[in-house]
């Protein structure tokens, strides 16, 4: 059985000279096997965005939905969200899925995620 809750004690290091904090919560969902995730990223006391997910054990970790104000784009943020969900999926074993928007392919591919199935489904996977 994961322990998944005590994931969120990770610690969360420092990237572009300014501290990126993510606080991270969990909830059950209808038995073990389903938990959903809510991250919140800050830049100091500053709210910078979120990313939504659900990991179901043992098969796959769905990232939902992840979103940055516009202020807090392209510094790094997003990636940073992205590196932590990997480190849990790296935990459990499992793959990482999404759907990307097509303006966000290149971000996903960069960062090691490839097209499960042909491109025009935009439906991604990173394997650990």
């Amino acid at each position: 059985r994961h322990n998944v809750v005590e994931m969120n004690k990770l610690p969360i290091p420092f990237f572009s000279n300014k501290q990126f904090k993510l606080e991270v919560k969990y909830k059950q969902m209808r038995s073990d096997k389903f938990i959903k995730g809510k991250m919140r990223a800050y830049v100091g006391k500053r709210y910078a965005g979120f990313c939504d997910f659900v990991i179901h054990l043992p098969y796959e970790l769905k990232l939902i939905k992840i979103y940055l104000l516009p202020d807090f784009r392209r510094q790094g943020i997003g990636k940073f969200m992205i590196d932590f969900l990997k480190m849990i999926a790296s935990e459990l074993n499992i793959p990482i899925f999404l759907i990307s928007n097509k303006s966000a392919i290149d971000f996903y591919l960069k960062l090691g995620f490839r097209f499960d199935g042909h491109p025009r489904n935009r439906r991604m996977i990173w394997i650990p």
